[in-house]
């Protein structure tokens, strides 16, 4: 089974929130997920470094703040 970008992004920030990947939507963000706090945000970048093997700046973090803007910054690292 081929999983997207998209979709395992979706699994780090329900691992992460401990939530079912399902009840994390494409509009997930700060804003719409109230396990998702400074702390949790935190978790969820280091998740994502070890995930994809990337590094973050701390301005990326920062801009990490829904999970589309989570997939923008992965594709453009991926370039």
């Amino acid at each position: 089974m081929l999983t997207t970008l998209l979709d395992d992004a979706r699994r780090v920030v329900a691992d992460v929130l401990g939530l079912p990947a399902e009840q994390i939507g494409d509009d997930a963000s700060q804003e719409t997920l109230a396990g998702w706090d400074s702390l949790q945000h935190l978790n969820i970048a280091l998740s994502i470094e070890t995930r994809f093997g990337v590094s973050l700046s701390p301005a990326e973090i920062e801009s990490m703040r829904s999970l589309r803007a989570i997939v923008e910054l992965l594709e453009a690292k991926r370039r």
